[in-house]
Parts: C-alpha cells; structure tokens; sequence
C-alpha cells in the first residue's frame, strides 16, 4: 500500500546530497613552536568550518611520549672544565632514550672523559622535566653547544635518516 501524505514531498524534496570524505592528517609537530612549544597545548582548527557533518571517524593517533633518539651524527658536544682550558669531545651512545635514560648516558659519559678532575652525577626531575648536573671536585664545567667543535641543531624533521 502507497504511503498518504499530504503534498509536504511534493512541496519540499528530500535533500540527497553526495557524501563526502575528507581526510586531515594532524601532526602536532607541525605546530608554530614559538606559540605552542609544548605539543600538550596544541590545538588545531579547521581553516573553514564545516557543514553538514553526520559522522566524524579518527583513524589513527599516538600519545606522546617523552623519547629522546640520539642519532650517530648529533650525539657529540664539547665539554670544558676549567674555563675552556681542559677539553673533550663527548660522544652520547646512539640510541632510544626516556629521559632518566638519556641522564645516565650523560652522566657515564662525563665520567668517562679521560683526565677529568670533577666526578658528575646527573639527576632528572619528572616534575621539572629537567635534568641536573652536579660536579664533585674542584673544578668549574661548561658545555660548548654552538661554540665548540660539534655545531648542534635541532633536527624538525622526521623520521630521521643519515
């Protein structure tokens, strides 16, 4: 049996329009650093808002995390003591690394500096997400970044192939 309306299909037709797709791919590290530094605070939007929309489906994602990859060809700074007058070139292990990690590489590789007068504890505060450096012995210490033999840059880009 025939549906009985009254006209109101005839009047006003059903709108029947296309679906469409968009796919966005969102990465926080494409964030302007100088106003969203710490990619916990990002927040993205849509260049225009969109309309209509009858389903929204994420597709995939990742949770950061607080990794540090220290690559062959960056893992090496200058160290000083002394005012510059005694030097070394630090090399880092090349790796994956939690913070608490990265700390004890440090801190083995400053002990291992060969004639070194100051034994070096380096600690990690996971409230401060900052790592301390503590000399024991007479000496003051200073790290060489821009200045010294190795020029360090942040590297932007990923993944990372040498």
């Amino acid at each position: 049996m025939a549906a009985v309306t009254s006209g109101q299909g005839v009047l006003i037709p059903a709108k029947q329009r296309k679906e469409r797709r968009i796919t966005i791919a969102v990465n926080s590290r494409d964030r302007n650093l100088g106003a969203n530094y710490d990619s916990n605070d990002f927040r993205w939007s849509f260049r225009r808002p969109l309309k209509d929309v009858t389903a929204i489906e994420l597709v995939n994602g990742s949770v950061p995390a607080d990794l540090y990859n220290v690559q062959p060809a960056w893992g090496s700074f200058t160290f000083g003591e002394d005012t510059g007058t005694r030097t070394w070139n630090a090399t880092l292990t090349p790796g994956q690394y939690n913070a608490t990690e990265l700390c004890a590489q440090l801190q083995t590789q400053l002990n291992a500096l060969a004639g070194a007068l100051n034994t070096y504890t380096v600690g990690y505060s996971s409230i401060t997400k900052k790592c301390t450096i503590t000399a024991t012995g007479p000496a003051s210490f200073t790290f060489y970044f821009q200045t010294g033999r190795y020029v360090n840059e942040i590297h932007t880009q990923a993944p990372y192939n040498p």
